[in-house]
């Protein structure tokens, strides 16, 4: 059995309970997880912009849900810039390359976005891209994660809108 399906797996898991969770720093915290355990799957497999652009995100998001808002842009910046450097410098060829990085900075806006539908939204934007990225890989288990991950923005979304609202009413 090849070990990279033990990383997908448990990416996969994680990426179902993170959504469910009852607070964003629960939910921050799955997230980071799973980001770390797909971005060990995705450079077992040589899909190397992924694999440093995932590791990003789990700093971020792991740096989000110690911190909240007290993390910052200048704190995201600094842990973000040398990643993205890093991602360009090492990515494999082909156009498809860029897609982790854009999705990289989509989700990096739903966590400053300080609000659960807005996160949710823009996580489940940045998700969409990675899917891409994942089928041009021919990532079977990071395709699967991604799509978990954005069924559970779903449900989650179904199941907490009511509360959303009356915590942050709609304009």
């Amino acid at each position: 059995m090849d070990i990279s399906i033990i990383f997908g797996i448990a990416a996969i898991m994680c990426a179902a309970a993170a959504f469910q969770a009852s607070s964003l720093r629960a939910m921050f915290f799955l997230n980071s997880m799973a980001a770390s355990l797909i971005g060990t799957y995705f450079l077992m497999i040589g899909a190397v912009s992924g694999g440093i652009m995932a590791y990003g995100s789990s700093a971020t998001i792991l740096a989000q849900g110690l911190f909240g808002e007290a993390i910052g842009m200048r704190g995201r910046i600094l842990i973000s810039l040398p990643v993205l450097l890093l991602a360009i410098v090492l990515r494999e060829s082909g156009a498809a390359s860029i897609l982790p990085v854009i999705a990289f900075l989509v989700c990096r806006l739903g966590e400053v976005a300080y609000h659960p539908l807005w996160t949710r939204i823009f996580l489940g934007l940045g998700y969409t891209l990675w899917i891409l990225y994942g089928v041009y890989h021919g990532a079977f288990w990071a395709v699967a994660y991604e799509a978990v991950a954005i069924i559970s923005i779903l449900i989650s979304l179904i199941r907490k809108i009511p509360e959303v609202d009356a915590v942050h009413p709609r304009d």
